[in-house]
């Protein structure tokens, strides 16, 4: 479920009248993405930072990524990792 520090770190802006909200600590929300079960969390690792994880399996192989920056960044390097694994399954099954 997640506890909010004090003060909690808030999200950022998008826009410039845009709402903030507060980050909770330790919250994870498990979710299904291109047949890949995730679980994200939010894990504070100092007052004002917040370290965003995303976890995964392949296989028998347990994925990680983290980034201190940005829920936004997290998703991104996910991306870049899943994209990579997947080429590397293409050719090396279809080549």
């Amino acid at each position: 479920m997640g506890t909010y520090p004090t003060p909690p770190k808030l999200t950022q802006k998008s826009k410039t009248n845009s709402p903030q909200y507060p980050i909770p600590d330790n919250y994870v929300v498990e979710t299904e993405i291109f047949g890949r079960n995730l679980k994200c969390e939010t894990k504070y690792i100092s007052h004002s930072k917040v370290n965003y994880v995303i976890t995964w399996k392949e296989g028998r192989a347990e994925w990680s990524v983290n980034n201190t920056k940005s829920s936004t960044a997290v998703v991104n390097i996910f991306l870049q990792v899943f994209i990579i694994n997947c080429l590397i399954i293409y050719f090396k099954y279809f080549n």
